[in-house]
């Protein structure tokens, strides 16, 4: 969700959450809108506090248990595209336009997928050739990608 919205949400949420308060502390209002008045604050509060917490917890749970958790995924990197497969499971060859950002690590390379916060873990120590981690730099810079070092 864009960051807009989440703002745009959360505030919504507070100030619901304000007039609920003030709604279910009135003498004078019957128990129906009481009850509901209720689920506007405890949504309120889920979504202020935990929504993002419980987000985390569903992701790592996900990947824990998807189909390619520890299995060997292998790649190809050429002029043309990025291509993996996993065993029997996938096979996939993307166009160097699909990415828009290399970050070299200490130990490998990340790169990005374009409007997202994907990105493929690529270590050092599982190139096949000597010079991998050069191509993928002149790689980088050829196909236009952003290229950060943090060392």
């Amino acid at each position: 969700m864009r960051p807009s919205f989440q703002i745009a949400i959360s505030v919504m949420s507070i100030l619901l959450s304000i007039a609920s308060i003030f709604i279910v502390l009135d003498s004078s209002t019957d128990l129906p809108t009481r009850i509901y008045m209720g689920g506007v604050i405890i949504w309120a509060i889920y979504w202020l506090f935990f929504r993002r917490k419980c987000g985390e917890w569903i992701y790592r749970r996900k990947f824990k248990k998807q189909d390619v958790a520890n299995k060997k995924v292998e790649w190809e990197i050429s002029d043309a595209a990025v291509a993996s497969h996993c065993e029997d499971l996938y096979k996939t060859e993307m166009s160097w336009l699909f990415f828009d950002k290399i970050v070299e690590a200490p130990d490998g390379f990340l790169l990005y997928l374009k409007k997202t916060n994907t990105f493929f873990w690529l270590p050092y120590d599982k190139f096949d050739t000597p010079g991998g981690p050069e191509i993928i730099r002149k790689l980088a810079k050829e196909n236009n990608l952003i290229f950060q070092r943090i060392h």
